[in-house]
């Protein structure tokens, strides 16, 4: 059963592995949910995720898991806010914080926190506005401090930024305004010998239901909704695609920017758009194909790939995860351009010499004769 988890700073990841066993993934950013949807998930659990210098994800991405059947589950930080805003969709929100978010007691960065990479294991730079706030509230239930000194301690902490709030800097900062240091070394004494925070509880929270509600081998998510598949949906699906074939971290800055053996974007894009304008005439024409020209085109792309036997096409597809129908599409736009050729073989052949005059130039002194020539009104 493949299971995937977004987690970076709320939970060690070894802890993590002991609670649940699953593929664990860096922080959530966007298009992540749609890159994972090509390996067929049962269920994704959301933890953390960046929000700030990366995109965060996308609320369409997650509605495109459930849709498909994927049981999404969140806690703790993005995935708690993520799945308070989408909890009358079927995302599974685990978690107090989840349920402060949900009830609308929480609203802004309060999950926040800056952190280390993934070789540091994301260690934590600063301390999220719900731990700090939980542990004043512990300190509060205690005895340790007071009612009074808790809402201080938790006002100082809030006006700090997100990047600065450490239990240290609360600390300096409320015996700089005139709280006696004893109790303040005592707080901080106490948020550190208390274990883990409510982040990390509510990470382990998510993990452990995750893992009975697994056992219980659940039917594939039903959804209750249809999406909407916007443009701009379908346009991070089609440039997540495009980064799985070229390895690339989304689509190429440069349009001319070769990729896989020299293709450009450019290219592709011209290419693509001879096979739908090839498909739009088949179907006006109402073409048919014959058994024999789709036989050849395949034999022709095997031939160009290498490919002996179906055995060997099998392989190649599975290594580029190429869909049958894909292949099939590609095989028959083939067959369909074939036909175009030579049906406008005539038009073809009268235009070439034209097309070759503007699309280079002879040598160089050919490009300084045209660069004198006069420009007509209207001319670029």
């Amino acid at each position: 059963m493949s299971v995937y988890v977004f987690l970076g700073p709320s939970l060690p990841v070894k802890h993590a592995r002991t609670l649940l066993d699953a593929t664990y993934l860096p922080p959530v950013q966007q298009g992540d949910i749609i890159r994972v949807l090509a390996a067929n998930p049962r269920a994704i659990a959301i933890i953390d995720g960046y929000f700030e210098l990366v995109p965060a994800v996308w609320h369409k991405e997650i509605l495109l898991a459930l849709s498909k059947g994927v049981h999404v589950f969140g806690s703790s930080s993005m995935g708690a806010l993520r799945a308070a805003e989408l909890g009358e969709f079927g995302m599974v929100g685990i978690g107090k914080i989840h349920d402060l978010f949900r009830s609308g007691a929480l609203t802004d960065d309060d999950v926040a926190v800056t952190h280390g990479p993934p070789e540091l294991d994301y260690v934590r730079v600063s301390e999220a506005m719900v731990d700090i706030r939980d542990a004043c509230e512990a300190a509060r239930n205690d005895g340790v401090i007071t009612s009074d000194l808790c809402s201080r301690l938790v006002s100082l902490a809030k006006k700090l930024e997100f990047g600065n709030r450490t239990f240290e800097q609360v600390a300096r900062l409320a015996v700089a305004q005139g709280t006696p240091a004893p109790t303040v070394q005592s707080w901080l004494e106490f948020t550190r010998a208390r274990g883990p925070g409510l982040k990390e509880r509510d990470a382990a929270a998510l993990l452990s239901h995750l893992s009975d509600f697994l056992a219980s081998s659940p039917a594939s998510f039903a959804p209750r909704f249809t999406l909407e598949r916007s443009e701009f949906l379908q346009r991070l699906v089609n440039e997540v695609e495009l980064s799985r074939v070229t390895g690339a971290d989304g689509a190429p800055v440069d349009a001319h920017q070769p990729m896989r053996q020299s293709e450009t974007l450019t290219m592709l894009r011209k290419k693509m758009l001879l096979r739908l304008l090839a498909r739009q005439e088949a179907q006006r024409l109402e073409w048919t194909l014959s058994e024999v020209e789709v036989n050849e085109q395949l034999r022709a792309l095997c031939t160009q790939r290498g490919l002996k036997g179906t055995d060997e096409l099998q392989l190649w597809m599975k290594k580029e995860s190429l869909s049958e129908a894909a292949l099939w599409r590609f095989v028959n736009d083939a067959c369909f351009v074939d036909r175009l050729e030579r049906m406008l073989g005539d038009e073809i052949s009268g235009g070439l010499a034209d097309q070759l005059r503007l699309a280079t130039l002879r040598d160089a002194a050919s490009a300084k004769t045209l660069s004198s020539l006069p420009r007509a009104s209207g001319w670029p």
